[in-house]
Formats: structure tokens, C-alpha cells, sequence
């Protein structure tokens, strides 16, 4: 990556437990891919879990892509392509993306 990394988001969430399926879930691109960097990205997250999250609480999810791999715009391709991989930990966990 190059020189000029930033946080992209600095905030405070809490979402309580639930039963049944996430109805929170809308997937989108934090950014926008940016050829000129290695990673096609200039903004970092780091994420801490202030309580344990696991299956009965809302988590931050990813659909992990390669820089090998040829961008697609379309979010269900890329959903088919990457998979989801939902981020579980304990409270104190870090997470960077």
C-alpha cells in the first residue's frame, strides 16, 4: 500500500442479540476499488468487539476477493465468487479490514 493509508470510518455501534435470521443484512463496497494501489484500497477498518459476537448477534461479514481476481462490480457475482465470511470473536477481539 501506498503512503497515504486512512481509517475510513470511525464509530460506535451496538446491536442487540436476536433470534432467527440477521434482518440487518445489506451488502455493499465500502469503497470503490482503486487500480493505482496494491490492494485496490487507500481506507483500512479496524473493528473491536465490545462484547462477544457470535451466530445469535449481529457481526461484521466479508466477501473476501483477491487481487488476482477480476473486479465484479455486480454484488451477487461477487458474493458467488467470495463467499461470506462472517467475523465472530470475543469481546476485545480486533478485526482490520
Amino acid at each position: 500500500m501506498k503512503n497515504d493509508i486512512c481509517f475510513s470510518e470511525i464509530g460506535l455501534q451496538h446491536m442487540a442479540a436476536y433470534i432467527g435470521d440477521p434482518k440487518h443484512w445489506g451488502w455493499y463496497r465500502d469503497g470503490g476499488h482503486l487500480i493505482e494501489y496494491p490492494l485496490r484500497m487507500k481506507n483500512i477498518q479496524l473493528i473491536v468487539y465490545l462484547s462477544n459476537v457470535d451466530e445469535t448477534t449481529h457481526c461484521f461479514s466479508v466477501s473476501p476477493e483477491s487481487v488476482k481476481q477480476p473486479i465484479l462490480d455486480d454484488r451477487e457475482a461477487q458474493l458467488k465468487q467470495g463467499g461470506i465470511c462472517n467475523l465472530y470473536g470475543d469481546a476485545g477481539t480486533a478485526v482490520f479490514v
